[in-house]
């Protein structure tokens, strides 16, 4: 058997490579045959938590950070990790008591605060929200993140001496990306009130240059994928299908919503999900795409156009992380929404994993969908941060949707958002239908909603209920994108 310090290394070289799971098996074999002392078993307790979590484990995860709080309870930054977990699958009352353990071990623990609050805030709780909003701002004054959240909730709280003390964070030497774009995304808004639209471009397009600065390569990297390999990918997916036990999938149900952000996705997931059938939403779990890069990657990103995909060896990592979110008893229709905007890159492969899989493709007026785009703090979507590459997304997406939709016509209900909410009972009793579901009057009540949880850019507007189109909303940025007109036929 392999010493301590061979499996410490191999378990460091296989983390730095991200293969998690020999690197978890690695540390599991440690803790199993060796007698170890009590803070070198918590810090391996840490380890292997950290690797569930980066594996989407998050069940394993926190059974680790639980051990190693019996051995360091005061440990706040733990209490806060584990609170993270907690909100991921679902459970906001320990994820909320975790956290509250956090700021009671340190009253100033910004991280802490901030993420209570915005459980808080997905979960429609302004007025505590409000309060750790409030309070991580008395910590941290400069916390620009912050305030902008604040003024999603409370848009009075910007005056002329929070502008003024906006303008000089800006105006000073700092390298804070996206505490500087938050801060051009109050300044936009604050001209936007004042219908001075002149100015607000002007920070608009401040606001998403350091948005994407704030994560440039990581951005840099990602704007490459989903402008230029996957699209040139995805019609040139080819399959080995030695899938081993096909009947773990025979009882999935799975509804994917895909589309364009920013284009009645939230509002279609909320209807679904209001329903008396209980339908769990994961909201933008990512994990389609993430399970196809953790066993593919080198395959995606090599120059060849073809891509050789082994099914199995996705479908063995895909549904094992939507296992780790939901309770699966056997025999039971498994049933969920995955609202992955992206995925329809994917439904060739989803379909060859989910047989029963059901795509909702949610649209809207696209130049409206456009300015929507720009205007919304987006900072977690690579392409949203200039014109340019809104313009070549959209340009991909538009032909990718319209040969699924030729393929595979039975798979796939595309939602106008003008439809829906003109005519929402009409509409939803579409979806219920195309999705298998008994619709009742609940869906369309969902702002009555008391366990309501959204963490989009749409989570204030859902709990107003559902809304008139205002189609007049942008007519006074055209002339922002007058010049892709001769570009793209489409448009």
């Amino acid at each position: 058997m392999e010493n301590y310090n061979q499996l410490i290394k191999k378990a460091k070289f296989f983390f730095d490579a991200n293969q998690f799971e020999k690197a978890q098996n690695c540390l599991s074999n440690i803790l199993k045959n060796f007698e170890l002392d009590l803070k070198t078993k918590g810090n391996l307790y840490l380890l292997l938590a950290d690797i569930h979590t980066k594996l989407n484990n998050f069940k394993d995860s926190n059974k680790y950070y639980l051990s190693y709080l019996d051995l360091s309870p005061n440990d706040f930054i733990a209490h806060n990790s584990i609170a993270n977990n907690y909100s991921k699958i679902g459970q906001y009352k320990k994820a909320e008591k975790h956290y509250l353990k956090a700021i009671n071990l340190n009253k100033d623990y910004e991280a802490a605060i901030i993420n209570l609050a915005i459980l808080f805030d997905n979960l429609g709780n302004k007025s505590d929200a409000l309060k750790f909003y409030k309070k991580a701002i008395k910590i941290n004054s400069n916390n620009l993140g912050v305030l902008y959240n604040i003024y999603k909730l409370e848009k009075k709280i910007l005056d002329n001496k929070k502008i003024a003390l906006i303008k000089e964070y800006l105006d000073s030497d700092n390298s804070d990306y996206f505490n500087k774009a938050s801060g051009y995304f109050l300044l936009a808004g604050y001209e936007n009130k004042k219908k001075n639209i002149t100015n607000e471009v002007f920070f608009l397009e401040k606001a998403n240059t350091n948005s994407f600065r704030s994560k440039e390569k990581v951005n840099k990297e990602a704007l490459n994928y989903w402008l230029n390999i996957i699209p040139k990918k995805f019609d040139n997916f080819s399959f080995i299908e030695n899938i081993k036990d096909k009947n773990i999938v025979k009882n999935f149900y799975p509804i994917f919503i895909i589309g364009l952000p920013r284009s009645g996705s939230t509002l279609t997931e909320t209807i679904i999900s209001s329903g008396k059938n209980n339908i769990l939403s994961f909201g933008e779990s990512n994990l389609v795409n993430w399970s196809l890069l953790n066993t593919h990657r080198k395959v995606l990103f090599n120059e060849k156009s073809e891509a050789i995909l082994d099914v199995n060896l996705i479908q063995n990592k895909l549904v094992k992380s939507y296992q780790n979110l939901i309770t699966n008893k056997n025999g039971q229709r498994v049933q969920f929404i995955d609202k992955s905007l992206e995925n329809f890159y994917y439904i060739n492969l989803i379909l060859k994993i989910f047989p029963n899989a059901k795509f909702i493709h949610t649209h809207r007026n696209l130049e409206d969908n456009i300015f929507s785009i720009y205007k919304e703090f987006l900072n977690k979507i690579s392409w949203s941060h200039s014109f340019d590459n809104i313009f070549s997304y959209i340009d991909n997406y538009l032909a990718v949707i319209e040969k699924v939709k030729e393929k595979y016509p039975d798979n796939i209900l595309s939602v106008a958002l003008e439809e829906l909410t003109i005519k929402p009972e009409e509409i939803s009793k579409q979806i219920y239908q195309f999705c298998g579901l008994k619709w009742d009057q609940n869906c369309l009540k969902f702002e009555e909603r008391k366990n309501l949880f959204s963490s989009t850019a749409s989570n204030n507007q859902i709990r107003a209920g559902i809304q008139s189109y205002n189609e007049k909303k942008y007519q006074n940025y055209q002339f922002l994108i007058k010049n892709y007109k001769s570009k793209y036929e489409w448009f």
